[in-house]
């Protein structure tokens, strides 16, 4: 929040008895769930811009891809051809690790086209978690092609879950 200037928005709405554990959390730390509900709560009512919310959840794809595990993932790429098929199939195994609980799946609906659901996830009822989520699955597969598109697939959504259409070129 505050590298993209909304820290002091952020902490007025944020609840303050998690102030302090939100603050203090490190990049690979295990967070309660009701940590997230409290962050994703505050981002809701910041009002940023979609195209924001996109810039900001692709910046953390961005911001894994300079640390060591980005430079391992780029040399072990190098030379090879990885669809996004594949790359989408790695994430989920890493989103299943990260949170407790509910699950996903991947339909494939064409040669470049996914469904993609999330169930089970209580931050799926924030709109700014939706869109973010949305930027960081586009960010994330244009490791693998040269353009991504997808769209949040209401229908398919609910207060804990959360559907998208991905296709790439």
């Amino acid at each position: 929040m505050q590298r993209h200037g909304h820290l002091d928005a952020y902490r007025r709405h944020l609840a303050p008895e998690h102030e302090l554990a939100i603050a203090s959390s490190t990049a690979g730390s295990w967070l309660p769930i009701e940590l997230a509900v409290a962050h994703y709560r505050a981002c809701d009512v910041l009002g940023t811009s979609v195209d924001e919310q996109l810039r900001l959840g692709a910046s953390v794809v961005h911001d894994i891809q300079r640390t060591f595990i980005g430079s391992a993932l780029r040399a072990a790429m190098r030379g090879a051809s990885v669809s996004p098929l594949l790359g989408m199939q790695r994430f989920f195994g890493t989103y299943a690790r990260s949170f407790r609980g509910g699950g996903s799946r991947m339909v494939q609906i064409g040669p470049k086209d996914l469904r993609v659901e999330f169930v089970g996830n209580p931050v799926a009822a924030f709109r700014y978690f939706r869109v973010g989520f949305r930027g960081f699955i586009v960010a994330g597969a244009e490791v693998f092609a040269h353009r991504v598109v997808a769209a949040e697939l209401e229908a398919y959504g609910s207060p804990t879950s959360v559907a998208y259409r991905v296709a790439w070129v």
